[in-house]
């Protein structure tokens, strides 16, 4: 009896020890595979990308659809049908009263978007650039159709792998924007973006190179509500989805990975307030941010897991300029990845339109 139960006591411990290494050797890390490390910080920088080209038109989307102000002043911010609202957010505060005449637009906008991700085993940092020029024109007073062409850049160094992950791309985001009624607007967005990759690990001495596609929408309503006659508000809600497909690859060491997909839905809400004080109005713009659909977390190794929170706050503070002549601008900064564990974003932008 005591050798049956010695020989079941070393049966079970050897299953077990096989269990382990056959699931240990399945969960691949972010530091010892290349196909995983891109998944971790593609998660990141592709949502974070398409994101602020949202953002960025969208910001335009509602520039546009108001004049600038005229030349040596601030005129009454008042709506279309002069009622004391406005159409669209608060980027056009300050515009000329009576309406926006049919008239064409041109723009330019860049964003810089710092990320830090700290989860133990996957840890990153770097950066990524956006720059976007558009032109759009008002088929009628309420309603503007136009198209930004962008460029993409991405530099982030992976310290889990000891190496670099940069990325190169460009894109085309048609828009559209209607105001719905005196006090709420839509505005819609759908882009493509085609990036080259190009990754090191182990201190450059493996290398890998894969191209990628990424598409998205968006789609926000807005509101516009004059609360006092320095007071604004307009509250917001908007929906974003992407998905980028990264084609397979054999990096240098000869390791094959196969192509994947990254997808993710997001929901936001809230509003901006702002103060009118005259040809520059600060505000401030507070989202809740909930995602509905996220890629699961990344195996960092020893049990360890990426944070994939699916909720957390946007904060921005920002300036809209009003500089006459048919000029007008904005600047902000954001605090993206408020309440979501082990991971900060920041984005400061800036743009510059002229209108006809």
């Amino acid at each position: 009896m005591a050798k049956f139960t010695k020989l079941l006591s070393v049966l079970v411990s050897a299953f077990f020890v096989f269990a382990y290494s056959q699931t240990a050797s399945a969960q691949s890390s972010a530091s010892d595979s290349q196909e995983v490390a891109n998944n971790l910080v593609t998660q990141q920088s592709a949502g974070a990308a398409s994101a602020q080209v949202a953002g960025l038109v969208g910001s335009a989307v509602s520039a546009a659809i108001a004049p600038p102000p005229p030349p040596g002043g601030v005129a009454p911010v008042v709506g279309y049908k002069g009622n004391g609202t406005e159409y669209f957010n608060t980027r056009q505060l300050g515009v000329a009263a009576g309406g926006a005449p049919k008239g064409l637009g041109l723009w330019v906008q860049g964003g810089y978007t710092s990320m830090d991700g700290d989860d133990t085993g996957g840890e990153f940092d770097g950066n990524v650039i956006n720059f976007l020029a558009g032109v759009d024109y008002k088929v009628r007073p309420t309603m503007v159709v136009g198209v930004a062409i962008g460029y993409e850049d991405l530099d982030i160094d992976t310290s889990f792998n000891n190496g670099t992950f940069e990325g190169e791309g460009y894109g085309i985001t048609p828009y559209f924007g209607v105001a719905l009624n005196d006090r709420w607007s839509l505005q819609m967005l759908a882009g493509w973006t085609t990036v080259e990759y190009d990754t090191t690990s182990n201190f450059g001495a493996i290398t890998s190179t894969f191209d990628a596609d990424r598409l998205y929408g968006s789609a926000t309503v807005s509101g516009s509500f004059k609360v006092t006659n320095n007071i604004h508000i307009a509250p917001k809600a908007s929906v974003l989805y992407l998905t980028e497909d990264q084609d397979g690859f054999t990096d240098s060491a000869g390791n094959v990975s196969a192509g994947s997909t990254i997808d993710l839905g997001r929901l936001s809400a809230g509003g901006t307030i702002s103060y009118l004080a005259g040809k520059v109005t600060p505000f401030v713009r507070i989202l809740g941010e909930y995602d509905f659909v996220k890629e699961d977390g990344v195996a960092l190794g020893n049990g360890n897991f990426s944070s994939d929170d699916k909720a957390g706050l946007n904060a921005t503070l920002g300036l809209n300029l009003n500089m006459g002549n048919g000029w007008s601008g904005n600047v902000e900064g954001t605090a993206a990845t408020l309440l979501r564990e082990n991971l900060d974003v920041y984005t400061v932008s800036g743009r510059v339109r002229y209108q006809w």
